[in-house]
């Protein structure tokens, strides 16, 4: 077991107990942070992780101010990032504050190291690894419920968690970290056990019920943790009707509601999605709504339907192989007085016809792993569609349903394996077409007759694997049993080894004359292209960044939505845009205005419009065209008979002259 100064104070405050078992009882208030010194270092992944790094910690409230300070691991300059102050908390009279910054313009595949605070209170030096390519294996660790006696019985399940799986890049955590939201120790606990983890990989977490005790508005959740802007949006009122007014009203309330609790990642080739399962009407509700007398929306349908449509969206236009949904309450209850209909009704059949590929939950203190038995094969041990899994890890068990008689069997759904009174963890290897899934006993804190499972601590409870062929097949095979080889298509004639049946042809005719040049291929109308302008294309998200003049001599990027030629976001310069291009590698748009100014935007969601860089680069040329190569992060800028190159510090590192004046710049990727 790792020892660090935070178990090395859990050590101390055990031996403590018991001297003070022989003392009169006393109260001993939990520890607050009550100076500038971080703690509760977490790294969240931002909606790109291969480019971008999101860092949250804590402080004093008297501390306003917070940076980052990161490198590449094996160079020598420290890059510098500003943190956002979160609002002032107060637990025991202490008052406390969160600061929060997302990092951008990393490199795939780099480790970094960095450290947080403000000059004289820095933390100690973390690293962490950026986001490879897709297709590069990893690991990951899936956690249910911890909640009670975290520092005690939680903790030690995550190092037995992380001594499974060394390399793992990060944990999911389906809700109920802990129990009591507005206890500060617990919090302390979680982020004890999490010690030297959270700090260096990454944390996907859903909110619970218990998220929500003591702090029904997720105050606590929301500082403690920075997740991307990227949840349901709203639906503008389809008509002036009373209800169609207040599902309006009721969804932009909700929207704003769901921040940092509802979003999605993309890792190595795999969309994660966080939802939030917990119907918490004041957060849900706004203070006062249009009138409404017939039809009127019941705001929790609402909730869970905006997160059932923005799912739909994200997947239908995921662009990876892989997709894992985690949140909290299951559509398929496992505990005794347990059944979630509202939450099946609206979810399950966004799961099935999308076809994701695991739903990962909490909240039922019990293990189950199963399918909906429209996805069985005539192969035994062999099933397609996703797959469902409860799981808890901490100390807190319910008895569950029967085996034969539960929720799984009621809704057309079995469970391939189950446990109670049994905590465990998960670890699951993505690796190129297949994902393995493995679930480990980690303790059985109400004894071995309580357990319903023979498996010894540390063994195998359940394992299975996943595996995608290139035409979309997908199978999903028990321990021990073979992949299906992949479906053949139908025969096609000419293939090779195949010489096929002789027919009439008829001669070929001429080839066809086609002109050489550019030609039309689609076309969009929006109110932000009022003429020819300076724009580009980021063909991921389909969204076309268009110059404008502003008032006053200003310059505008707009973004804009190739399927409707809606302006979605903005951001305004100083002075009019003279060239831009898309940065995929940083998510950000490269853009040179005025007579030789320089830098990148992000247009990544809930940064859109940031600038990548915190001083603009000034050239002393006058500006015709800007490019950013992303890998050796050059940005390429062409002025009169030349082309010049500059670092990131507006160094030039190379210049080329050219026969004519270029224009504008554009970095072929292919190269």
């Amino acid at each position: 077991m790792r020892v660090t100064p935070q178990k090395r104070r859990i050590a101390t405050l055990a031996s403590a107990t018991v001297a003070a078992a022989l003392l009169p009882l006393v109260a001993i208030p939990p520890a607050y942070a009550a100076d500038a010194t971080p703690e509760r270092i977490v790294l969240t992944p931002a909606e790109r992780p291969d480019i971008s790094q999101s860092f949250t910690w804590r402080t004093a409230a008297t501390v306003n101010d917070g940076e980052v300070h990161i490198r590449q691991v094996g160079t020598t300059e420290w890059r510098t990032h500003t943190a956002r102050a979160n609002e002032e908390l107060t637990f025991a009279d202490t008052p406390t504050r969160t600061h929060s910054t997302t990092v951008t313009g990393l490199q795939p595949a780099t480790e970094y190291e960095y450290f947080v605070g403000t000059e004289g209170d820095f933390s100690d030096t973390y690293r962490f690894t950026t986001a490879a390519a897709a297709g590069d294996p990893f690991t990951f660790i899936y956690f249910g419920d911890a909640q009670n006696q975290v520092a005690a019985r939680w903790a030690p399940v995550v190092d037995q968690a992380y001594a499974a799986y060394p390399d793992a890049v990060g944990t999911v955590n389906a809700g109920d970290l802990i129990n009591s939201a507005d206890n500060d120790s617990e919090w302390t606990d979680w982020f004890g056990a999490m010690d030297g983890y959270s700090q260096t990989t990454n944390v996907i977490a859903a909110p619970g019920n218990h998220e929500y005790s003591g702090d029904e508005f997720l105050l606590n959740w929301k500082s403690n943790f920075e997740y991307d802007g990227n949840g349901p949006t709203a639906v503008p009122a389809r008509d002036d009707s009373g209800a169609e007014l207040r599902r309006a009203a009721l969804e932009a309330h909700m929207a704003e509601a769901m921040g940092e609790t509802v979003y999605f990642t993309d890792y190595q080739g795999v969309r994660f999605i966080a939802l939030n399962a917990t119907i918490n009407r004041r957060l849900a509700t706004p203070d006062s709504l249009p009138p409404c007398a017939v039809g009127c929306p019941d705001p929790a349908s609402v909730w869970l339907d905006m997160q059932a449509r923005w799912m739909d969206e994200i997947l239908a236009e995921n662009p990876h192989q892989w997709s894992v949904v985690t949140f909290h309450q299951p559509v398929f209850s496992t505990a005794v007085g347990r059944n979630e209909v509202a939450i099946r009704d609206a979810w399950l059949p966004v799961f099935q016809r999308n076809d994701v590929d695991l739903v990962l939950m909490g909240h039922d203190h019990t293990y189950a792993r199963g399918f909906v038995n429209a996805d069985a094969t005539d192969t035994p041990g062999v099933t397609t569609g996703p797959v469902y899994a409860v799981s808890v890890s901490g100390p807190k068990y319910y008895e569950q349903q029967p085996a034969d008689n539960n929720v799984w069997t009621q809704n057309g759904a079995t469970q391939v394996v189950r446990a109670g009174h049994t905590s465990t963890f998960q670890g699951i290897r993505v690796d190129g077409n297949q994902i393995h899934y493995e679930s480990i006993v980690a303790a059985k804190w109400d004894g071995e007759d309580e357990s319903t499972t023979d498996i010894p601590i540390g063994g195998t409870l359940d394992e299975f694997t996943i595996t995608k062929y290139d035409d979309g097949t997908k199978f999903v095979t028990e321990a021990g049993v073979a992949v299906p080889e992949q479906p053949e298509g139908p025969e096609q004639p000419g293939e090779p080894g195949d010489p096929g049946e002789a027919t009439d042809e008829e001669p070929a005719e001429e080839p066809a004359v086609v002109p050489a040049g550019h030609s039309v291929i689609d076309e969009i109308e929006s109110g932000a292209l009022t003429g020819p302008s300076v724009s580009a294309v980021d063909p991921r998200t389909q969204r076309l960044y268009v110059a404008a003049e502003g008032a006053n001599g200003t310059g505008t990027v707009n973004a804009v939505d190739l399927a409707t030629g809606e302006v979605v976001d903005s951001f305004e310069l100083a002075e009019p845009v003279k060239d831009m291009s898309y940065v995929p590698g940083l998510d950000a748009v490269a853009v040179g205005w005025g007579d030789g100014t320089l830098n990148a935007f992000s247009v990544a969601s809930g940064s859109f419009g940031v600038a990548v860089e915190e001083d603009d680069i000034v050239v002393p040329y006058p500006l015709a065209g800007v490019a950013f190569d992303n890998w050796a992060e050059y940005i390429h800028y062409a002025t009169q008979g030349a082309i010049v190159s500059f670092d990131l510090g507006g160094d030039v590192v190379a210049q080329a002259t050219t026969p004519a004046d270029p224009g504008r710049l554009r970095i072929d990727s292919a190269g």
